[in-house]
């Protein structure tokens, strides 16, 4: 409770805004979303959009305490923040986690989700752009656990009908039936698509595991980052380590149209959205990463290519 009190104490103080919450009619009933405007903005120029979406047991609330919003406003971006739904399967009840009984996303084979989360966020980004001047040559979707997943699942099922570049932290391909198979339906939805792909992952995160965990049907890591490299048609990789050995890079620049593949593996890294601002006494320690700007740096790298769609 005291941990719940501190955390809502930092958001009253912290946030900027409660940002414009636009609901929508789903065959599941009204859902709701959240746009986030930067200062300033009056609609006379077209801003780059991110679709962010939070992991199991979390809210759109925590685009603040992940400081996704403050980021978003320092670098000019409209901001969304999608909020998912309640975990109801037989999946849920019987095998999963207890912690999958809250708000999750339909990411797969994960998390007990049975709506259909993908046409909910085409929904988002379209009403989205009906109402805000979005430039939609730079609508980037990113997503932390559960939500990392379905921004992966967003990948393999839209390709860049809709997004130019996907960041994806603490999740994995979880596309129905899971692991290879999962990965082999993801390469036949994606096709030729041309995006940009950024994946960071705890090595020490043990919840969506480094090695994966076949019996929630969660991928390798490494396999999951070289299944998008294969449908990217990447050629060759550089890796780059930082001093302080917190992390490493695997940067790959030569993807299909001039596209990106990066994945950053922190040692330390537990799962979370990793963010230096939490205070160590509530969190632990943070690898030395803050993912909301190694994400939005990320979008501003790629989104200069003309390529994207």
């Amino acid at each position: 409770m005291w941990r719940a009190l501190i955390l809502f104490a930092l958001l009253s103080i912290t946030r900027a805004d409660w940002g414009t919450r636009v609901n929508l009619d789903r065959p599941e009933g009204q859902r709701s979303f959240w746009v986030f405007e930067p200062k300033g903005y009056n609609g006379a120029t077209s801003l780059p959009l991110v679709v962010w979406l939070h992991g199991l047991t979390g809210s759109h609330t925590n685009a603040f305490l992940f400081s996704v919003v403050s980021t978003a406003y320092a670098r000019g971006y409209i901001l969304v923040a999608g909020e998912g739904t309640t975990s109801s399967s037989n999946l849920t009840k019987t095998s999963s986690p207890p912690w999958t009984t809250k708000l999750g996303w339909n990411a797969g084979v994960c998390c007990g989700v049975e709506v259909d989360d993908v046409e909910y966020i085409k929904e988002v980004v379209a009403l989205t752009k009906s109402r805000w001047n979005v430039d939609k040559t730079r609508v980037f979707a990113a997503g932390f656990s559960n939500g990392a997943m379905l921004t992966e699942r967003l990948a393999c099922e839209t390709g860049d009908k809709i997004f130019a570049a996907y960041a994806s932290c603490a999740g994995a391909v979880m596309v129905t039936p899971g692991l290879e198979e999962g990965s082999k339906a993801c390469d036949a939805s994606f096709g030729n698509s041309s995006v940009s792909y950024l994946h960071l992952h705890g090595m020490a995160d043990a919840v969506v595991p480094w090695l994966g965990n076949s019996t929630y049907k969660m991928p390798d890591i490494t396999k999951n980052f070289k299944g998008w490299l294969s449908r990217l048609e990447c050629q060759g990789d550089s890796s780059v380590t930082i001093p302080s050995e917190a992390y490493s890079v695997t940067r790959n620049t030569k993807c299909r149209d001039g596209h990106v593949a990066e994945l950053v593996a922190t040692k330390e890294g537990p799962h979370m959205w990793w963010e230096p601002n939490l205070p160590s006494f509530l969190f632990g320690k943070w690898p030395d990463v803050d993912v909301s700007k190694y994400v939005f740096t990320f979008f501003n790298t790629v989104a200069s290519n003309k390529n994207a769609k």
